[in-house]
């Protein structure tokens, strides 16, 4: 859901929703969602905070992520 939101695929576009929801499921060990944080704060003007996002893409590595599109 939190891609949805920050793509704003089917839904309003909600920043701090898709945040909010990919930073649960990253706690919750998805790697995936680490990798979308990195996307949100690297590419998204709103939220572009290059530490954070140098953090979430070394967790989505750390977790197996390897296909990166």
């Amino acid at each position: 859901m939190g891609v949805f939101y920050m793509e704003g695929y089917g839904v309003a576009k909600n920043l701090d929703k898709a945040e909010a929801m990919l930073q649960k499921a990253a706690k919750m060990g998805n790697g995936q969602s680490n990798f979308q944080l990195f996307m949100l704060y690297s590419t998204i003007d709103e939220k572009k905070d290059l530490v954070k996002a140098y953090k979430q893409l070394t967790k989505a590595v750390t977790r197996g992520v390897t296909y990166f599109d």
